[in-house]
């Protein structure tokens, strides 16, 4: 009981829930997500506990994560996993706690290693379509490229050029 008021103390919450919370390997910015999923704690860590940049990027990183296990399809992680060091190396971190499944993670290598490159690279989609698009259509057509969509630049280009058709 006091541990909790300590914690709502500081936390500045009265909505503090330990029962989530595995008995062994669970870093503070961890514990802290579990306690409370639906709150972000950034704000209090930063201002009150006056946290590095870098454990505050690990903090957003591990909820990041953990709350989009729900709601992105393995394909979408790996797409989030590949362009975020952090996000690997802290998807490692929850397959290690037990927090997420090795089944996931080995899914997710699997996608990245018979996947090396893009089919088609943001200086290519230059002159297919316009600038404004260029980040959105790349994460599309990865995540394409991920599920199997498109096995082939030949065919992302006729995608787009179909899409994009004046």
């Amino acid at each position: 009981e006091l541990f909790i008021a300590l914690l709502e103390e500081i936390f500045e919450t009265k909505e503090i829930n330990l029962k989530n919370i595995p008995d062994a390997g669970v870093n503070i910015l961890l514990m802290l997500y579990l306690m409370n999923p639906e709150i972000d704690f950034s704000d209090v860590l930063k201002r009150r506990l006056r946290v590095s940049n870098r454990e505050l990027m690990v903090y957003n990183s591990l909820r990041f994560i953990m709350s989009s296990m729900d709601k992105l399809s393995v394909e979408q992680l790996a797409f989030e996993i590949e362009k975020s060091p952090l996000h690997a190396e802290q998807l490692k971190y929850l397959v290690q706690v037990g927090l997420v499944s090795e089944n996931i993670s080995q899914r997710i290598i699997n996608i990245l290693s018979l996947n090396h490159d893009p089919l088609i690279t943001a200086k290519e989609l230059v002159d297919l379509i316009p600038n404004r698009y260029i980040s959105e259509e790349l994460k599309i057509l990865r995540i394409g490229q991920f599920n199997k969509t498109y096995g082939t630049k030949g065919e992302v280009v006729a995608y787009l050029k179909k899409k994009y058709a004046n």
